[in-house]
């Protein structure tokens, strides 16, 4: 029910059309569908996904989580000044969703991978992933915006996209990017994987920035806790909350870590159709 709650927002109040031209940032609100297991087509994974953006920077989070944390920040505030606070009475239900989020800087070329950890967060930096993208002739009108076609190869997949060049932005969701315009659409050519978008309206957004209490670690380094939680989650949480070392920190145990936003949240389906393919 929260979900159709959210969508029905989306689709009602925040409309798909906005003044893109000349816009120093705005946000943009996109349906992720996923095929994960080839076998059962008809399981799709959906997820709404939000994309932060300026003129160059962007920051990809799931909508919801976002939408949660905005709530109960007004509330805190409304509390403090004593003022009534948005109490509802739908029971919470729980859904997995991702967790984690990407920032992109692109005037610096570096990409954030934000992860909330055990009392802080995580943050691992890398150059951005380029893209080799072809532009197309072909243009079409995508719920009022102009956009036209490209075509990339990224991840083991070949991506079909829309673009908007009144929104002058090189962002994208999830890790597409590099666009002179931002990325309106994209769906591979397996039509297993997809970004729609949903809404958009532009504002003049502050700086976007990795949160103001973070660690900087390798992803080696991420690798050996997730291995060091799964190994003893109990003894790491307990000494973790309690400043002390985690159990086994420094192992050189590693294990292999898909560290993109749209794929990491897990459900119990089979998945031999993973976001990211072996080039």
């Amino acid at each position: 029910m929260k979900y159709l709650i959210v969508l029905f927002c989306l689709y009602y109040f925040m409309p798909l059309t906005s003044q893109g031209q000349g816009t120093k940032g705005g946000q943009a609100v996109y349906l992720f569908t996923h095929v994960r297991d080839t076998t059962n087509r008809a399981q799709v994974y959906e997820e709404i996904l939000l994309l932060q953006f300026t003129s160059n920077a962007s920051l990809y989070r799931n909508y919801s989580k976002y939408y949660d944390d905005s709530l109960f920040n007004d509330n805190m505030a409304k509390a403090k000044a004593g003022l009534p606070v948005q109490v509802s009475s739908e029971p919470i239900r729980v859904k997995k969703s991702t967790i984690e989020q990407l920032m992109y800087q692109f005037d610096a070329d570096k990409s954030y991978f934000i992860h909330p950890w055990v009392g802080e967060t995580l943050v691992i930096e890398n150059p951005i992933e380029k893209i080799q993208w072809t532009l197309g002739d072909s243009s079409i009108v995508i719920g009022g915006l102009s956009c036209y076609k490209a075509s990339g190869n990224f991840k083991g997949r070949t991506y079909d996209v829309w673009y908007c060049p009144d929104y002058p932005v090189k962002a994208g969701p999830w890790k597409l990017n590099g666009l002179p315009g931002l990325i309106v659409e994209a769906t591979d050519r397996t039509r297993t994987v997809s970004f729609k978008l949903s809404a958009i309206y532009s504002n003049n957004m502050a700086r976007l920035e990795l949160p103001a209490l973070h660690k900087k670690i390798t992803k080696a380094k991420f690798n050996s806790l997730i291995e060091d939680l799964k190994q003893n989650p109990n003894g790491y949480i307990n000494a973790a909350m309690n400043g002390l070392a985690a159990p086994g920190a420094g192992t050189n145990t590693s294990i292999s870590v898909n560290t993109n936003p749209s794929a990491t949240a897990r459900v119990k389906n089979k998945i031999n159709n993973p976001l990211e393919l072996a080039e």
